[in-house]
């Protein structure tokens, strides 16, 4: 019987190769870990949430938060990436002050 984190990430070797390559800073292996596991991460986010908070809180806005987070983090000061935030929805200008505060 699978474990929960088994029922919940996508995990095959195509995963672990994407690991191996976002490690050694390729956007493209980021991005592909990002599609790959995008409805995992806000599925999780939005089961562990309280409800009284899901009700103001979208689960993807956490996982967005929470990715622009990540980015900051100094191991990520070396490898060659770009952030591009694309469209021009409601949350654009929440987005971009988001990553100002990170210093992305």
């Amino acid at each position: 019987m699978p474990t929960n984190s088994q029922r919940i990430w996508p995990d095959s070797e195509r995963t672990r190769e994407l690991l191996s390559a976002a490690r050694d800073g390729d956007q493209d292996a980021v991005e592909g870990l990002m599609d790959r596991h995008r409805d995992a991460l806000r599925k999780l986010v939005d089961h562990r949430m309280d409800r009284a908070i899901g009700r103001r809180v979208d689960a993807s806005d956490v996982v967005q938060d929470v990715l622009l987070e990540a980015l900051s983090q100094p191991s990520w000061n070396d490898r060659q990436w770009q952030l591009n935030l694309y469209g021009q929805g409601p949350d654009l200008s929440y987005l971009k002050a988001l990553a100002n505060m990170f210093g992305l």
